[in-house]
């Protein structure tokens, strides 16, 4: 996953105060030294069930959808199923990181068989 490959770095997210008509969402920050990165902004949910739901809405209308997957962050046993049904798909796959309730959590398919 893309928040793995910053492990020489702190991460932190910065929650981003909501503004009426706009999706709520937050900062990955990673820190280095005294150097501070931005490295991708998240949208944030307070349930699983509205991350689900606008994974799929991000996925769009893709076929054959299979290995549904997802799991948080700081769960490093679900992290390990997560990446191992990523490695047993096919074709191609879409993977999404949002913020629940403060919590990163991954969430992907596979689709196109």
């Amino acid at each position: 996953m893309w928040f793995r490959a910053f492990s020489n770095f702190r991460t932190f997210l910065i929650e981003a105060d909501s503004v009426e008509g706009a999706e709520r969402s937050a900062n990955l920050v990673a820190v280095e030294g005294e150097s501070i990165h931005r490295v991708v902004e998240v949208k944030a949910f307070t349930t699983e069930s509205e991350a689900v739901e606008q994974f799929w809405a991000d996925l769009g209308d893709e076929d054959f959808v299979d290995n549904f997957r997802k799991a948080y962050e700081d769960d490093s046993a679900a992290m390990a199923e997560y990446e191992a049904a990523r490695d047993r798909g096919c074709c191609g796959s879409f993977d999404s990181v949002y913020m629940v309730a403060g919590r990163l959590l991954a969430i992907g398919c596979n689709y196109g068989h």
